[in-house]
């Protein structure tokens, strides 16, 4: 019988359909036809089921155990491992006898020794090897069989079903081996090790997942498809009340092979003094208990709750001795910008440093503005402050082109459809020119077709057509053609006419076919569903451009979700990673796209420079992901890594990603993840974007799955009691009526204590007097499954889901894991204002539109103009920002290059009149820009000030730029006149800052204040000088 637990199910065993052993295969047919009398068939075909090795598990069979290797657990906790498959009843045991009703024996059993409970024999014969950390002996089964009395053997181990005569053994203490195997009820004499306890100390786990072709994810399942079964052994000892309890104990665990153990050991032998016992150690490990006084809470996730953090590397704080020096500064910034430094060829040959960094980024990067190239060369960035190249874009762009390069299906395809997208356009362009489709067809399969021979022919072929000598030209002989004919004095193809050709004939073309893939093909019911078999695959998308899919899926599925991206350019210094941390993490789109660019770009055979067919098949993928059909398109945006024992203990860990509940993209909606690694003790996880392919906050939460708990014995025991709870919500039938009156996570507690002091239960029931021995730490474990359905039953009655007899692991399975461990880690990734939808090269997108009308960009917005202190005098001068790159639009976010930054300062329109007789004149001008590394910044803080200069062709003002501060960049115009005021009619006091660098931080509420130094002259009367300040907002995108 099983029980739900979690996302899976818990059963109490698994029988192998076919038990070990030879079998056939038997088709017997009869064959009939008219006037013919029957034939009979019959076929047969033997084939032979092996068992797992008895003495050597296959690798990959161990999945995970606990507690980790070499760590330091409480003394309360039950050690566990966890096997692929139904492994513990692969192999029946066939000198134990099954009663009626009840569970299979197990074959495998994990126990836990102490260091002095195991003996090393001091000479075995034909054997000299050395025993291991977990003092365990590499012995041939020959060299263990030739001394079976000194180890209590009646039988030898046998070798028939063995892949190798040599086995790892333990050699266990006399006194210790009686405590594992004596019976757990009174009765006769023993005379025989007892194997009952096993029973209910393994169970299996069916996910209800299975694992995705990767092999790390795991997703759910149609009907009928097998699923992921785990079976977990536990071990049944936590620390005992003896010895030193007061300081920290190690242990060895070890699983151990239960076969033949009945018959093979002499059961009175081990009562004897100095006896010792030879057990197959199939899987150990050590670990460390706590002191049994120490604090018992296991706290899984309480050492990572704290240890949250940008994915860069760790740099101690700066000490007051620290004199401030601008290369260091420089230094630790690019390092918390997730940079590290590594050694670069230029094109010259020589050996340099340059800066790289890889697609995760510790905090939002600096938007760099890139454009499509030919070259990844094209692609390196100079960092003025430091005069070092920044080779990360360029080192993405050519891994792009080398994984695209090496797939040999996709390199095909992308080549395909360049063809088909150049056919349709020169097809397109010939249409009224009385040029048929296939004679346009012919000519440009002729031209490509050629190219073959350059890879079909033998070397002689391959110089077929070439100059004989060097005085001659290329010679030829191809005669004139009804194509050539057709196309004469048509004029060339140029790049401009093949570019002007693909948008107007086929763009339309291609966003149909995309359109045509964004169709959801309705679900139609079949045979297969409800009988249990897999549904049948799902049938092609028509599409008129059938290479199409292929490029746009595996564009998405292994270059925008990272898949196929190697480790060591994510993460190019290993020194970021600490331990029991966690690592959060950005994605840098523009680093993703320089790599998608570099894969559209193989194939290209046009060559100039730039390439308008990967333009269109970017714009494709782009109207993909913007349509994107059934929520399909899963592009990461965020993610973390952890470096944890935790993971290698628990390496399916669950791991929800939810967005926020005030986002306006799905919020409250769980986030699936596109991308999740796993190897030894790390994990790297990423989170797909909004449902919009927008960025959106959201939180992670980690907890233990349901095939991988951390067990253990209750509440803290002590010297004279132990406490153990049960839980009754999960022992509740759901079908119960009328339900049971029981308060939420009600435990019901049952205290055992030590002989000679009466045992405390609910309602003073009758329980078995021991459960767990304080000499030896060992549970009963019958006893707890008795007390379980004993108080069980009373509290619940009729609403009880008692289990069958043969079922009992199922109760400790579900009372014993310890399931108070979680861990919620919140992204802001401050996505509010500043996101927008996720296209390949977005700024090139806005700047290269030309159809259309034209929108008026938001330079600016004008917030709290400031006046004089009486609030009687406004601003008399309208103020605008932008690019000089880009005028109609807002200030490029991208800090490379340094860019010239236009700020046009003239008189306002709107001003107010001034008095009869009253001249106002400018006398002096400041403005304050904001210098840092966050949104509301402008300038970057590392980057060398830019020089300020006046536009006014007359010359009338002076321009000085200076830091007023370490935050604040402060530009001061003066007339060029000393001591003269210019009046407002005709003013122009524009200027511009040169080789400015943009900190790369998207923004739109980036402040600019400023100090307007007015004066007021009227005859006759003094002048009157006054000071309006305020500041308006500019934008960063």
């Amino acid at each position: 019988m099983s029980v739900a637990e979690g996302a899976g199910r818990v059963y109490a065993y698994e029988t192998p359909a076919l038990a070990p052993g030879a079998y056939s295969i038997d088709v017997r047919q009869t064959v009939s036809s008219p006037g013919q009398p029957d034939q009979q068939l019959t076929s047969s075909r033997p084939f032979h089921v092996k068992a797992t090795d008895p003495y050597v598990l296959p690798p990959g069979l161990v999945h995970s155990f606990f507690p980790p290797r070499m760590r330091t657990v409480t003394a309360t906790t039950l050690p566990h491992i966890t096997l692929a498959g139904a492994v513990p009843w692969e192999r029946p045991l066939s000198d134990v006898k099954r009663a009626d009703g009840s569970a299979p024996y197990p074959w495998l059993a994990l126990l836990v020794f102490t260091p002095d409970e195991l003996m090393v024999p001091l000479s075995v014969t034909g054997s000299r090897t050395k025993p291991s950390a977990t003092k365990t002996l590499s012995l041939t089964l020959d060299a263990v069989n030739s001394n079976m009395a000194g180890f209590c053997m009646k039988e030898k181990f046998p070798k028939d079903q063995a892949s190798t005569d040599t086995a790892n053994f333990i050699f266990v203490k006399g006194n210790t081996f009686r405590s594992y195997f004596e019976r757990q009820e009174p009765a006769a004499e023993q005379v025989a090790p007892d194997l009952d306890r096993y029973r209910f100390l393994t169970y299996i786990t069916d996910t209800g997942q299975i694992t995705a072709s990767d092999g790390n994810t795991e997703t759910p399942i149609a009907p009928g498809q097998p699923t992921n079964k785990y079976s977990t052994i536990m071990g049944h000892r936590s620390r005992p009340f003896t010895g030193n309890i007061d300081g920290p104990q190690p242990v060895l665990a070890h699983l151990v092979s239960l076969e033949g153990l009945t018959s093979r050991v002499n059961w009175l032998a081990t009562g004897e003094q100095n006896a010792i016992v030879a057990l197959a150690s199939l899987h150990s490990w050590t670990y460390t208990w706590e002191p049994n006084s120490a604090n018992q809470s296991l706290q899984l996730f309480e050492g990572l709750k704290g240890n949250v953090g940008p994915l860069s590397i760790a740099l101690p704080d700066p000490t007051p001795e620290e004199k401030p020096d601008g290369a260091r500064a420089w230094m630790r910034g690019r390092l918390e910008e997730g940079y590290t430094i590594i050694r670069h060829r230029d094109l010259a040959g020589e050996s340099t440093m340059a800066l790289y960094r890889g697609p995760l980024c510790p905090r939002q990067a600096r938007r760099v503005q890139i454009r499509p190239t030919m070259y990844g060369t094209d692609l390196q960035i100079i960092d003025m402050s430091a005069k070092i190249l920044d080779v990360s874009y360029s080192v993405a762009w050519d891994l792009g082109r080398s994984l695209a390069g090496r797939d040999a299906k996709f390199s095909t395809a992308l080549a395909a459809l360049r063809r088909q997208l150049v056919i349709k356009a020169i097809v397109g362009a010939r249409a009224g020119s009385g040029v048929s489709n296939a004679i346009a067809v012919d000519l440009v399969e002729r031209v490509l077709g050629s190219l073959d021979t350059l890879f079909t022919n033998s070397e002689d072929g391959k110089l077929k057509g070439f100059p004989e000598d060097g005085n001659k030209r290329w010679q030829g002989t191809s005669g004139p053609s009804e194509a050539h004919g057709a196309f004469r004095g048509s004029g060339v193809m140029t790049q401009a006419k093949l570019r002007r050709n693909l948008v107007t004939c086929t763009r339309p073309w291609v966003l149909n076919a995309v359109a045509q893939l964004c169709k959801i093909p309705e679900e139609k019911k079949t045979e297969a569903e409800g009988s249990g078999q897999p549904p049948p695959p799902p049938a092609p998308i028509p599409c008129d451009i059938p290479v199409l899919p292929e490029v746009i899926s595996w564009i998405l599925t292994n270059l925008l979700s990272l898949r196929l991206v190697p480790a060591l350019y994510l993460f190019p210094d290993p020194t970021v990673f600490r331990d029991e941390f966690i690592h959060t993490f950005l994605i840098d789109d523009t680093w993703v796209d320089a790599m998608v660019d570099g894969a559209l770009s193989v194939g290209n055979a046009v060559g100039g420079i730039d390439d308008p067919v990967r333009d269109e098949i970017r714009g494709a993928i782009n109207a993909y992901i913007l349509s994107n059909p059934g929520g399909k398109v899963r592009i990461p945006s965020a993610g973390f890594v952890m470096r944890s024992a935790l993971i290698e203990s628990f390496p399916d860990v669950e791991i929800t990603a939810v967005r926020e509940k005030d986002s306006s993209d799905g919020g409250g909606e769980e986030i699936p993840m596109v991308y999740r690694r796993r190897h030894d003790d790390t994990i790297i996880c990423m989170c797909a974007r909004g449902i919009s392919q927008t960025l959106a906050d959201f939180s992670v939460s980690l907890k233990l799955p349901a095939h991988q708990q951390c067990f253990v014995l209750g509440q803290p025991a002590t010297s004279e009691e132990l406490t153990f709870g049960i839980r009754l919500e999960s022992l509740i039938n759901p079908d119960a009526q009328p339900p049971p009156e029981i308060k939420p996570g009600q435990v019901e507690q049952v205290k055992w204590r030590k002989e000679g002091i009466p045992i405390v239960t609910p309602d003073d029931m009758e329980l078995p007097r021991e459960a767990w021995n304080w000499q030896t730490g060992i549970m009963l474990p019958h006893a707890i499954v008795d007390a379980i359905i004993k108080v069980t039953d009373k509290k619940l009655g009729t609403a009880f889901k008692r289990l069958g007899t043969d079922s009992g692991s199922v109760y400790l399975a579900t009372q014993l894991p310890d399931r108070q461990h979680s861990l919620v880690v919140p992204f802001k990734i401050n996505a509010t204002t500043n996101s927008r939808t996720r296209q390949l090269f977005p700024l090139l997108e806005e700047v290269t539109e030309t159809t259309g009308p034209t929108q008026p960009a938001k330079l600016y917005v004008p917030v709290a103009v400031g006046s004089d202190p009486s609030g009687a005098r406004p601003s008399l001068l309208t103020k605008k920002a932008f690019s000089l790159l880009f005028p109609d639009k807002n200030i490029p976010v991208q800090s490379s290059p340094p860019q010239t930054v236009v700020f046009v300062v003239k008189p306002a329109t709107t001003a107010p009149t001034p008095p009869p007789g009253v001249t106002i004149k400018l006398v002096s001008i400041e403005f304050i820009i904001p210098v840092g590394s966050g949104s509301d910044d402008l300038l970057d803080e590392d980057a060398a000030d830019p020089l300020a200069r006046t536009t006014d062709r007359r010359m009338q003002w002076v321009a000085a730029a200076y830091r007023k501060s370490e935050g604040e960049l402060a530009v001061r115009l003066k007339p060029r006149v000393p001591g003269k005021a210019l009046p407002l009619t005709g003013l122009d006091a524009s200027f511009m800052l040169t080789r400015a660098t943009v900190n790369g931080v998207l923004g739109d509420r980036v402040e600019i204040r400023f100090e307007e130094t007015y004066v007021e002259e009227k005859k006759k009367v003094a002048p009157k000088k006054y000071t309006v300040s305020g500041g308006w907002v500019v934008a960063k995108e």
